[in-house]
């Protein structure tokens, strides 16, 4: 995944491995879960692994992380501005069941400590995704309330 990193010199001498800075857009779940990865990644790895080259910024054109699962701010209850146009509704539950969106270092049994529906709840959805991937900071350096205009 991350052999790509290494540049190769363009006078055919050895791969640099300078840090390459990369644009994420959006904290939905899949953004989210790319910082847990990355972060989890740069752990194991220690600062000699590639993943410790990615310098990462993550840009969320909302207040918070969720993409289109975060709840319609008190402030914007029309979702009148762009970022809340296309949020799920409150009382969604999802069709999918629990049993297959359920990340396999962090269950759902870990995260309610009860039983929890087949269905659940966008909320509940929500809280659990954010919950697993906001572990050991790795959504700390998101930058919020910024709108990428052009890459």
């Amino acid at each position: 995944m991350f052999s790509s990193l290494r540049k190769k010199d363009k006078g055919g001498g050895a791969a640099s491995t300078a840090p390459v800075d990369v644009a994420l857009i959006g904290c939905g779940p899949g953004g989210m879960a790319f910082l847990h990865a990355l972060t989890q990644r740069k752990k194991e790895e220690g600062t000699d692994g590639p993943a410790s080259k990615l310098n990462v910024t993550c840009f969320e054109r909302a207040a918070s992380a969720g993409g289109l699962w975060r709840d319609v701010p008190e402030d914007d209850p029309k979702r009148t501005k762009p970022e809340n146009a296309t949020l799920m509704y409150d009382d969604l539950c999802s069709n999918i069941p629990k049993e297959l969106m359920e990340y396999y270092d962090y269950t759902f049994q870990d995260h309610f400590k009860k039983a929890a529906p087949v269905f659940l709840p966008r909320k509940d959805l929500l809280d659990y995704v954010i919950a697993r991937n906001s572990v050991d900071g790795a959504l700390d350096g998101v930058k919020y309330n910024h709108t990428v205009l052009s890459v």
